[in-house]
């Protein structure tokens, strides 16, 4: 009688390994069947963060628009080379369409700092505050420096003759490499008429560094990245179109931008690319305090 109820038993256990056998072959079915195939087109990034928040909405988006590209490697390297040139920022209506609307009423902690948009024919106020931008954003804003080179033709629209001397004006991308309560600290990109760093005196071609396209390979599948600076590249991944190959970033030459100037957002460095730019900036500035008195 004991031996009969041991056999059922044991009949009823293997019945249940059985079912959860076959419920595991139907997990790791569909578990497959959702994973992407190796022959599938899908574009991998030199640079993963996967679960990092550093990965927000817009690196995601433009990863999921290579992945799902019908061009061939072969279409993109005879196609129009449409990038950026760091000396030539997007106007406001090509990337208006791009980030927060600044019509948010403010929080109890920005108060202090926000300003409503406006735009007049003597100002303009985009209404964003430090909370609409983060640390390696790379932007667009009017850049506006005293005019030194002697040879500039006088009919240039970007020259102006102030009471204080002659100006020049034009819309620079820059990279937020922090920011204060109203005002963020930014380095400009620069690519000296295509001619990238080696346009530069050697003495000088520390304090650039130079960047690089984090999908280049997608877009100049025929050019290999070249680096004419003496640092690493960093890594950026920009909304719209790819910045010049002969892009750098000006270490020495960091200036300070109101969080609610006539900005618009380009794109973003890497974590890694951020990581490394603040450092270089942090080395160049340590050695230049530490000259003699």
């Amino acid at each position: 009688m004991g031996h009969g109820g041991s056999t059922t038993s044991t009949t009823r256990v293997e019945k249940r390994r059985s079912n959860g056998s076959k419920v595991g072959s139907k997990l790791r079915l569909q578990s497959t069947a959702s994973s992407p195939t190796s022959n599938q087109s899908t574009y991998t990034p030199v640079h993963k963060q996967a679960g990092n928040v550093w990965q927000d909405p817009l690196r995601k988006a433009i990863l999921m628009a290579h992945a799902q590209s019908k061009w061939s490697a072969s279409e993109r390297a005879t196609s129009p080379k449409v990038n950026d040139g760091p000396s030539n920022g997007p106007s406001p209506s090509i990337v208006s369409g791009y980030g927060r609307a600044p019509s948010r009423a403010p929080s109890q902690m920005s108060n202090r700092s926000y300003r409503g948009p406006v735009r007049n024919p003597c100002c303009v106020l985009s209404g964003f505050t430090k909370e609409d931008f983060q640390k390696g954003d790379i932007i667009s804003a009017p850049f506006h420096t005293p005019n030194l080179d002697p040879n500039v033709n006088l009919a240039d629209q970007r020259l102006t003759r102030t009471i204080e001397g002659p100006a020049y004006s034009k819309r620079r991308m820059l990279i937020v490499l922090w920011k204060y309560e109203q005002a963020m600290y930014c380095l400009p990109l620069f690519s000296f008429g295509k001619r990238g760093i080696s346009a530069k005196p050697v003495f000088l071609r520390h304090e650039f560094v130079s960047v690089k396209n984090e999908d280049h390979d997608y877009h100049f599948p025929t050019e290999p990245f070249q680096n004419h600076g003496v640092y690493e590249p960093v890594e950026v991944l920009t909304k719209l179109k790819p910045l010049d190959v002969t892009t750098s970033v000006h270490i020495a030459g960091g200036v300070k931008l109101d969080c609610c100037e006539d900005i618009k957002k380009v794109g973003r460095l890497t974590f890694s690319g951020y990581k490394r730019l603040l450092k270089i900036w942090q080395d160049l500035s340590d050695a230049s305090q530490g000259e003699p008195w």
